[in-house]
């Protein structure tokens, strides 16, 4: 009996960074170029048709020999661990390096130019990964919890988009967020390791509160490692992520303020951001973060570089080994 050739088939966001910089033509051409025969169908979906397409194949494509292979950024990868996730679609995911930072991806060990990512995906294995969510809103990377995160993703966008102007304002009123202005949030938090309660309805204060699937390891930003750009180079390496926390997610509470701008950023330059004065870590596996009038309220909170509607309080919960994914 003939056994059929394991084929790739690869759904990428045409709003992407590495898309729109080369143009489809190009990067299908890449692809066909380092995947030869293994090349199954590819397909380019505007932003809003991810799920549409990724149910599309599911119906018409999914079999044991053919992977779904997801080309993007960190936002769109995580579109569809969502789904995968939520829904317990049991497949194994491929994932191309097409976006800005692409996070994911380096943490599963592939090369960012994405040319050398398709043809390492070739012989890449089946593994697990955790997942964390708030309030049941999946995510691979990070989860910011206050409003300099939805500025940052705001400010990405620009990014992407070549618009300048637009994204060094966002800059500047997030940087005079955190360092300038006096006003800091505050915040109950619940937190425990195991099963266990580590601290209760704990007030917390701070400008900046952010929670991370796996541990940060960033690297000096003018370190050498395959992005394609100087401003992508240093946005990969300040956010770098580490292997997965012994089950836990990291809690991160920065507290901002004049006196400490300029010690992060000699220390984001330097790879030690993460371990400044100005930021506490806690390892946890699950927290409720909750307003201090406790009452039920509406917020949104950036998770894996996509703002997201949700509401107080917050419940932070890690899932290990519950993402099927394609890893060298």
């Amino acid at each position: 009996m003939e056994t059929k050739q394991r084929k790739f088939d690869v759904h990428i966001n045409r709003k992407s960074a590495s898309v729109l910089r080369e143009g489809e033509d190009v990067i299908l051409q890449g692809l066909v170029a380092s995947m030869g025969g293994e090349l199954g169908s590819v397909v380019f979906f505007d932003s809003h048709r991810i799920l549409e397409t990724f149910y599309q194949w599911l119906e018409n494509d999914s079999d044991v020999n053919r992977i779904f292979v997801i080309g993007g950024g960190d936002g769109t990868v995580s579109t569809i661990a969502q789904e995968v996730f939520s829904k317990k679609i049991d497949i194994p995911i491929g994932i191309l390096p097409f976006g800005t930072c692409n996070n994911i991806s380096r943490k599963l060990k592939f090369s960012m130019d994405y040319k050398v990512a398709a043809n390492q995906i070739k012989g890449a294995l089946q593994t697990r990964i955790d997942i964390s969510t708030v309030n049941g809103i999946p995510f691979i990377l990070i989860a910011n919890l206050d409003k300099y995160g939805i500025q940052i993703a705001e400010m990405r966008e620009h990014i992407r988009h070549k618009q300048t102007i637009q994204a060094l304002g966002k800059a500047f009123r997030c940087v005079s967020g955190l360092y300038l202005s006096f006003a800091r949030e505050a915040f109950k938090v619940t937190s425990y390791k195991g099963s266990e309660i580590d601290q209760c309805d704990e007030n917390i204060t701070g400008k900046s509160f952010f929670v991370t699937n796996t541990a940060l390891s960033p690297k000096p930003a003018a370190a050498k490692n395959g992005a394609n750009s100087r401003t992508q180079r240093i946005m990969t390496n300040v956010f770098a992520m580490d292997k997965d926390s012994d089950e836990n997610m990291v809690f991160y509470t920065f507290q901002g303020g004049i006196q400490n701008l300029f010690g992060v950023l000699r220390s984001v330059w330097n790879g030690c951001w993460h371990q400044h004065c100005s930021m506490s870590e806690r390892k946890v596996s699950r927290l409720v973060v909750n307003l201090p009038s406790g009452k039920v309220e509406p917020t949104v909170v950036e998770i894996d570089g996509e703002p997201i509607d949700t509401f107080y309080p917050l419940e932070i919960e890690k899932h290990p080994q519950a993402l099927r994914v394609l890893s060298m």
